[in-house]
């Protein structure tokens, strides 16, 4: 019965070690994805604005950081472009980016504005205020599953 009893507790008391360490375990990696999502700067910036007729073309630029100490892939990144408060287009990249620590990875693209949203372009031409705004979200994955991390970025930026 004493040995019952002592084989009990054992097994216990390992159950509870195991759970601790796991516990422990998982914790580190919420913080370690925590840290990732909160931490990664992505910062969208508008290099020129080519306004042609019938055509407009916008370079713009996103620039990604990593200051943590593990890399990590992005495999998507998608945002939208808006000008004064409207809805212009969406992109995305579908590029797989290795992000290394404390690296810059900048990803220029071209982005041609729809021709059904060409209305905006005369309101802002006529009213001369270009206030754009990029808003998006690189996707990429951790211990959790897929995991998104969010950026917005503001500008004033005229036609070339």
């Amino acid at each position: 019965m004493m040995k019952s009893r002592l084989r009990i507790t054992q097994i216990l008391i390992l159950i509870a070690v195991v759970t601790s360490i796991l516990n422990i375990y998982m914790a580190l990696q919420y913080l370690e994805a925590y840290e990732r999502v909160i931490r990664t700067q992505i910062v969208a910036t508008l290099q020129e604005v080519d306004l042609k007729p019938e055509e407009v073309r916008i370079t713009l630029v996103i620039n990604i950081r990593n200051p943590v100490s593990s890399p990590f892939t992005i495999y998507r990144v998608e945002y939208d472009l808006h000008l004064n408060g409207k809805y212009m287009t969406h992109d995305s990249i579908t590029k797989a980016l290795e992000i290394t620590p404390n690296r810059d990875v900048m990803l220029e693209r071209t982005v041609m504005i729809p021709p059904e949203r060409m209305f905006t372009i005369s309101e802002a031409i006529a009213s001369g205020e270009w206030r754009w705004k990029v808003s998006g979200a690189a996707h990429t994955t951790t211990f959790f599953g897929e995991t998104i991390i969010r950026f917005a970025s503001t500008m004033v930026l005229e036609p070339s």
